[in-house]
């Protein structure tokens, strides 16, 4: 943003965030020739809020009162918050699944495949320049 005659007003974006991660996996030998594999990720991917002296503050946008869409999003309005979404993100369990097969006619071959659910946080960049944050004067 300008100011005056040119000058630019400093705008320091200062976020933190908190992340989480745990995982538990467990193999189990169905025959001699067959392996399967089962986990879990647990991941809390945290809730960005300001940090540093100066760092500008998020603004949130929220909807309005009212008994249809209509109604609260006409009444939509802006506000100054501490942290970038209304709460954490921290119910992300993600199963996993495997499985590793030595055919009997081929003992040097091994057939392996998985499958699982997958899921990357967003990054503070990102949240930094996407969210609207709050103009303030210098």
């Amino acid at each position: 943003m300008l100011r005056g005659a040119g000058k630019w007003i400093s705008q320091v974006y200062g976020a933190e965030q908190k992340q989480f991660a745990g995982y538990a996996q467990d193999d189990w030998k169905i025959k001699p020739n067959l392996m399967v594999t089962f986990g879990i990720r647990w991941d809390d991917f945290g809730n960005p809020g300001e940090y540093g002296a100066g760092a500008v503050q998020y603004a949130n946008t929220f909807l309005g009162t009212g008994s249809n869409l209509y109604s609260q999003v006409s009444g939509v309005y802006g506000k100054v918050v501490s942290q970038a979404f209304t709460s954490g993100q921290t119910w992300n369990f993600l199963p996993r699944a495997a499985f590793a097969w030595e055919p009997e006619f081929a003992k040097k071959l091994v057939v392996r495949g998985g499958i699982g659910l997958y899921q990357d946080a967003i990054n503070l960049n990102q949240i930094t320049a996407n969210l609207p944050t709050s103009t303030r004067s210098a």
